[in-house]
């Protein structure tokens, strides 16, 4: 598997097959430990960084964890910010200097930095059950006030995004992610027919400007990213509706 592989691919956490996965898109536990005999990493130096790699990469390789190796160090910034839209490294890791890298796993579920904020960082997708349920007990009631005390507001709110989305000839990636908001939202309350949250979940992480270019294959500016990013909106959502009538 390469990065480029990654443009082709789902990760299990934009599948939407999860519990709670219509309100849920994903949650993470991180774990994070250092080395007793080296200082953290904003005060170790280039050398002990350099150890500090070449120890941990050794280390996932003789786990046999069936994880793919990235040395972050190497990789241009297109895939750093890449990898950053795709939740698989911090912003951290990507706009720090000297060896660092990040093992992941085929489904995106499993991600190992190395020489981040802390000499290892381990971060899977799981429920928190402690304060996930209650999160979700919130935002049930909050999207159920909607249906019962502004449903019209809530419809024309929801077909005008969907609306945008399918037709525009130019869009920025921050209006792609508010009305991809209001179309998940939409999609969860039965309001748009033949369009599923995978998909939209898909378009959070493929509307974004690193993705974009990796996929055209080189670099876009700002205005060429808006004109691609509607164009393959265009393309993704050419085939739903919106669902008629009221429930």
């Amino acid at each position: 598997m390469t990065l480029d592989d990654l443009t082709r691919t789902s990760g299990e956490w934009l599948r939407g097959t999860g519990p709670e996965s219509d309100i849920v898109m994903c949650s993470r536990i991180r774990l994070a430990r250092n080395l007793a005999d080296f200082p953290f990493t904003n005060r170790g130096s280039r050398t002990e960084k350099t150890e500090i790699e070449s120890h941990f990469r050794s280390a996932i390789s003789a786990a046999k964890l069936e994880l793919l190796y990235f040395d972050v160090n190497s990789l241009s910034s297109l895939d750093r910010q890449f990898l950053v839209e795709r939740q698989i490294i911090s912003r951290e890791l990507s706009g720090s200097e000297g060896p660092r890298g990040v093992a992941i796993s085929s489904q995106e579920n499993v991600a190992i930095m190395v020489n981040e904020e802390d000499h290892l960082r381990i971060q899977l997708i799981r429920i928190l059950t402690d304060v996930v349920p209650q999160v979700l007990q919130y935002e049930r009631q909050a999207r159920q006030t909607l249906v019962t005390e502004r449903r019209q507001h809530l419809h024309d709110q929801v077909s005008r995004a969907y609306g945008v989305l399918k037709t525009a000839q130019t869009i920025s990636s921050e209006e792609t992610m508010l009305l991809l908001s209001s179309v998940r939202m939409g999609i969860n309350l039965g309001l748009i027919d033949d369009l599923s949250i995978a998909t939209v979940n898909e378009l959070f992480i493929q509307t974004q400007p690193a993705f974009l270019q990796k996929l055209r294959g080189s670099e876009l500016g700002v205005e060429e990213r808006n004109v691609a990013r509607a164009t393959y909106l265009r393309s993704r959502l050419a085939n739903g509706r919106m669902a008629t009538g009221e429930s």
